[in-house]
C-alpha cells in the first residue's frame, strides 16, 4: 500500500513538472515571436513609411508619445536582452532563476506607461492619414501584405506590445499554479508576478491620467471656442446686425431673450 502511495505521488509530481516545463517552453517561445514582431515592425514599416509620413507623425504612430525618442526601437532592444536572459534562466544547471530575470527587468518594462497610453491616438493618427492622403493608404497597405500578407493591418500590429506586457502577470500566475510550494524559486515567482502587477498597474495609471488630460484639454478649447464665438459674434441676417455680447439686440432697442 506505501509502495502504490509513493508511485501516486511520483506519478503526480512528474505530471506537474511536465506541465511545468510546458509553461517555461511557452514562456519563452512567446517571447521570442514577440521580439520577432517588433523587428518585423521596424523592417516592414517603420523604414518604408518613414519616406512618405512626417517625422511627427513617426514619432507619434510608433512611439506613443510626441517625443524625440523611438519607443519601438528601445522595447526591441528591451525584449532582446529580455528574451536572452530568459534562455539562460532556462537553461540546465543555470544558475540565474527565472523570477529574477522578470524582477531585474521590471524598471525597463516602465517605458510601456507612455506608449500604451497614447496608442489610441496613434492607431487614429495612422487611420486619419490614410483616409486623407491616398499615397500613405497604398503605401501601409504595401507594407501590411510584405509583413503578414494583409492579415493583419497596422493599427492591430501597434496594440501587440500592449497585449505582450498586460500578459506577463498571468503567464507567471499560470506558472505557480504549476511549481511546488517547495521549489527553490516558488517565493522568487511570486514576488516577480507581484513585480508585472506593478507595471500593469502603472501602465492602467499613466493612461488614466493622459485620458484625464486629453478630456480637459479638449474641455478648455470648447470653451474657449464658446467663449470667443459669444464674445464676438456679428449677426448681419434680417434685423440682427448690432456686435452684441451674450444676447442679440435687435434695431428696434427691445433686448429678445
Amino acid at each position: 500500500m506505501l509502495q502504490q502511495c509513493v508511485s501516486q505521488d511520483s506519478s503526480v509530481n512528474n505530471h506537474s513538472l511536465e506541465k511545468r516545463d510546458y509553461v517555461i517552453k511557452e514562456l519563452v517561445e512567446t517571447e521570442k515571436n514577440y521580439v520577432d514582431v517588433l523587428a518585423t515592425v521596424q523592417r516592414s514599416f517603420m523604414r518604408p513609411l518613414s519616406s512618405f509620413i512626417r517625422e511627427e507623425d513617426m514619432k507619434a504612430i510608433f512611439s506613443g508619445m510626441k517625443v524625440c525618442c523611438v519607443a519601438l526601437q528601445e522595447l526591441s532592444e528591451i525584449h532582446s536582452g529580455f528574451h536572452s536572459h530568459l534562455r539562460k534562466a532556462v537553461a540546465p544547471n543555470s544558475s540565474t532563476r527565472l523570477s529574477d530575470v522578470f524582477i531585474n527587468w521590471r524598471e525597463k518594462f516602465l517605458i510601456y506607461g507612455e506608449y500604451c497610453a497614447h496608442l489610441t491616438s496613434a492607431q487614429e493618427l495612422i487611420q486619419d492619414l490614410c483616409s486623407r492622403n491616398e499615397v500613405v493608404n497604398q503605401q501601409v497597405i504595401k507594407c501590411q501584405e510584405e509583413a503578414n500578407g494583409g492579415k493583419f493591418k497596422l493599427r492591430d500590429i501597434l496594440s501587440v506590445p500592449m497585449q505582450r506586457i498586460l500578459k506577463y502577470h498571468l503567464l507567471l500566475d499560470k506558472l505557480i499554479q504549476e511549481t511546488q510550494p517547495n521549489h527553490e524559486d516558488y517565493r522568487g515567482l511570486e514576488r516577480a508576478k507581484e513585480a508585472m502587477v506593478d507595471v500593469a498597474q502603472y501602465i492602467n495609471e499613466v493612461k488614466r491620467d493622459t485620458d484625464t488630460l486629453a478630456i480637459m484639454s479638449s474641455i478648455q478649447v470648447t470653451m474657449l471656442e464658446v467663449s470667443y464665438t459669444c464674445n464676438r459674434c456679428v449677426c448681419t441676417t434680417g434685423r440682427y446686425n448690432t456686435l452684441v455680447t451674450g444676447v442679440f439686440v435687435p434695431q428696434d432697442g427691445i433686448t429678445h431673450l
